[in-house]
């Protein structure tokens, strides 16, 4: 039997999404999921599940409560409401009801069930700052090196990370080094209680937290490794995720 994977979704206002393309109408809004989330997890052997935002968190419980485990996608940037931080120049397109809905989403999943978790980049930051730390919102305005390298293929590598050896992720890759894409310009500051940083990269950014003492699976990447298929590396997340899922 394959696991059912849940993946979190980005949500657009933008009314033009539909009538640039032709597929909707004015005044409509948007929930927005790359396909790579959904080809990496079939290929990993998951059936990927789009979580959707909803009015009702009891309805979102009822269907997490369905699903074997939950990655936490990449997409809006978290509103400095929720780490005590002032809005930043940088920041980019907020979206209140996703804040909402998955930062109590990933306390639930946390405290009241023992799913894995994948987050990815924002998911990562989320992660962070539903158990309490902050994230720097927009690395440029805190003196920091940006990462948002948007003009790089998806596939494309640009910088190192290193490894943690006492690590749940170096137990995915048996390496102290690996090279990651990098499309983010929000990033962890003050890491939250009961996590630790299980990887860095060339300029101090964290890039990597998982659960403290824990052969839990609950682990944050700050890269995009679903857009790097072509990577073994990046490919054993995935791999050992839906694994942990059956």
């Amino acid at each position: 039997m394959k696991p059912f994977i849940g993946v979190t979704t980005n949500f657009s206002v933008d009314e033009t999404i539909g009538s640039m393309t032709k597929l909707g109408a004015k005044g409509q809004t948007w929930h927005l999921l790359a396909t790579d989330y959904i080809e990496v997890i079939e290929r990993a052997g998951g059936i990927p599940i789009i979580i959707p935002l909803l009015e009702d968190f009891d309805d979102i419980k009822a269907l997490v409560d369905k699903v074997d485990g939950v990655i936490f996608s990449g997409g809006n940037d978290i509103s400095p409401h929720h780490y005590n931080q002032p809005f930043a120049e940088g920041l980019g397109e907020l979206c209140f009801q996703r804040d909402k809905q998955e930062i109590r989403l990933m306390k639930y999943i946390i405290e009241s069930t023992t799913k894995p978790i994948l987050g990815i980049c924002r998911g990562c930051q989320l992660l962070n700052v539903a158990l309490g730390g902050t994230i720097h919102p927009d690395l440029s305005q805190s003196g920091l090196n940006d990462h948002l390298f948007l003009n790089s293929p998806k596939n494309n590598d640009v910088h190192s990370i290193d490894v943690s050896r006492n690590s749940n992720l170096f137990s995915i890759f048996k390496r102290d080094s690996i090279r990651v894409n990098s499309y983010h310009h929000q990033a962890i500051d003050v890491l939250a209680e009961g996590l630790i940083s299980s990887a860095q990269s060339e300029d101090g950014l964290i890039e990597a937290v998982e659960l403290e003492r824990s052969e839990r699976f609950v682990l944050g990447v700050q890269w995009h490794p679903e857009m790097m298929s072509y990577n073994e590396d990046q490919n054993k997340i995935f791999e050992k995720f839906v694994v942990t899922c059956l």
